[in-house]
């Protein structure tokens, strides 16, 4: 069964400012304490020797993260007092549900079809397979959970 979006923009919006937020926060929390966010900044780390960010050099991107999240705070809170957009996202039940189900979207590169094959063992994230690749439960920052289906558009109705 192929599942189209049926969220609402707003819904969609505030759940992107969501994700957002959490993103930026897990990028502070990594600078915080040294490591660093990508293959580029990995590569400059090793090439100068060095295993962990200095300090100068990790504050800036920091504060840009931070008033990042502030921005994204404050958008996603004009969003929710619009309305109550909690109420469009998965509950546990839903989203096993989902399963064998197909996602059609539009992402980056066009229209995407993914389709969801199995679950976390807590029952929160849900993994598929994009292109024929099978995506790996191991890692805590893979799947997709209710907040990002939110941010695909597929929510309740």
């Amino acid at each position: 069964m192929i599942l189209e979006p049926n969220a609402p923009k707003y819904a969609r919006n505030w759940a992107l400012c969501q994700l957002k937020i959490r993103a930026a926060e897990y990028a502070v929390h990594r600078l915080a304490a040294g490591h660093p966010l990508d293959c580029t900044q990995f590569g400059k780390l090793k090439a100068l020797g060095r295993e962990r960010f200095a300090t100068e050099v990790a504050e800036p991107m920091q504060r840009r993260l931070k008033r990042a999240c502030r921005r994204y705070r404050a958008l996603a809170a004009a969003i929710e007092s619009r309305g109550d957009v909690r109420r469009h996202l998965f509950g546990k039940r839903e989203m096993l549900e989902l399963i064998g189900g197909t996602l059609h979207y539009a992402g980056d590169g066009g229209e995407v079809y993914e389709t969801l094959q199995y679950c976390s063992a807590d029952g929160e994230k849900l993994f598929g397979a994009r292109h024929g690749e099978r995506m790996d439960a191991s890692d805590p920052r893979r799947g997709i959970d209710a907040l990002g289906l939110l941010g695909l558009g597929f929510g309740r109705d």
